[in-house]
């Protein structure tokens, strides 16, 4: 196997480096005095670190060629997503909406219609409430379904 992978050129080969034989470090007989403390670490901004789901991305995606691993990134970053789906053609419609759909169990998100050809990417651990709207029209996974 390491040959194979050294012709592919994934390892280095083992004749341009000499074995290593492990060192043996001598014995040292630790102190029993006190030890260092390691100081917290500060953040540097705290902007970096809030939550990514501080910000909901909206997205109008005109064709699935060129707009699916844009809504796929945001998403994989752990940031909800309103995807307006309206500018574009039936067909590149249902391509995204499986892509959605299977982007969404992957990451073990939600997905949600909140408008016709309007729908809501929620990544885990974000819980939506929704009072006003019958919570079983909304969550689906049957693409048709989705798109009425």
């Amino acid at each position: 196997m390491r040959k194979t992978l050294e012709y592919l050129g994934f390892v280095a080969s083992s004749s341009q480096f000499p074995r290593e034989r492990a060192s043996v470090r001598p014995d040292v007989p630790r102190s029993s005095g006190p030890r260092p403390v390691a100081a917290p670490v500060r953040s540097m901004s705290r902007s970096r670190h809030e939550p990514s789901y501080s910000v909901i991305h909206t997205m109008r995606p005109r064709r699935y060629a060129s707009d699916a691993s844009g809504i796929a990134e945001t998403f994989a970053d752990g940031s909800p997503i309103i995807v307006d789906l309206s500018m574009m053609q039936e067909a590149d419609v249902r391509r995204l909406i499986d892509f959605m759909s299977g982007l969404v169990k992957g990451l073990d998100g939600t997905i949600r219609r909140v408008a016709v050809k309007v729908f809501m990417l929620t990544p885990a651990g974000i819980e939506q409430f929704d009072d006003e709207l019958d919570q079983n029209s909304l969550q689906t996974s049957d693409d048709e379904e989705l798109l009425a």
